[in-house]
Parts: C-alpha cells; structure tokens; sequence
C-alpha cells in the first residue's frame, strides 16, 4: 500500500513540474495581452490569441505576437513589414505601447 502511495504522488509531483515547465515555455499563456483589443487611433479590433498569433477583426490579417513577462516587452509581426518590438503598458483596462519613451498605439479592452 505504501508503494503505491508514493508512486502516486511521483507522478502528481512528475505531471505538476510538466505543466509549470510548459507554462514557462510559453509565456503567451498567461500574458495579459490575450484578448480582444480596439485600437485607439484606427477603431481596428486585435484579438490576441493565447498561443501567440492575432487577427484583425473583418480582415483576413493574422500574424503573431510574443510576450516577454520580464520586460513587458511585446513583439509584434506585421505582414510584409516586419516585426516591431514595443514597451507595454497596462492601465486599468488599456493597454500601451511605445517605443524609445513614445506613446505609439493605445488599445483599449473590448
């Protein structure tokens, strides 16, 4: 009885280190970019998949995007132009980006 008790918890302690290792390996996941976001400027909505691609809303545009947690640095790839990366903000229910100390785009959650 005893045996089978500690292979149980091997394998509790084996499937948690499993899921904590894959989470850190993609930070997407749990980014508070994942959403539906209206940009300011434009009134386009950007819905940001948690396995790092995004749409523009009534378009056939996707690209990806990633999130680095210990920067709060977003990258964002734009079809045919590159990627761009920005610093993020978030403020309440908006989000901002900008880059060398500029505002550049402010989303809004929708």
């Amino acid at each position: 009885m005893e045996r089978v008790r500690w292979i149980k918890m091997l394998w509790v302690v084996a499937a948690g280190a499993g899921l904590v290792a894959g989470l850190a390996g993609c930070p997407t996941l749990l980014s508070p970019v994942v959403g539906r976001w209206q940009m300011e400027s434009s009134g386009e909505v950007l819905n940001f998949s948690p396995f790092g691609s995004y749409t523009v809303e009534g378009t056939d545009e996707s690209a990806t995007w990633q999130w680095d947690p210990l920067a709060s640095v977003l990258t964002i790839e734009f079809p045919g132009e590159g990627t761009q990366a920005f610093d993020a903000r978030f403020e309440g229910n908006q989000m901002i980006l900008s880059t060398g100390g500029q505002e550049v785009v402010r989303f809004t959650r929708v």
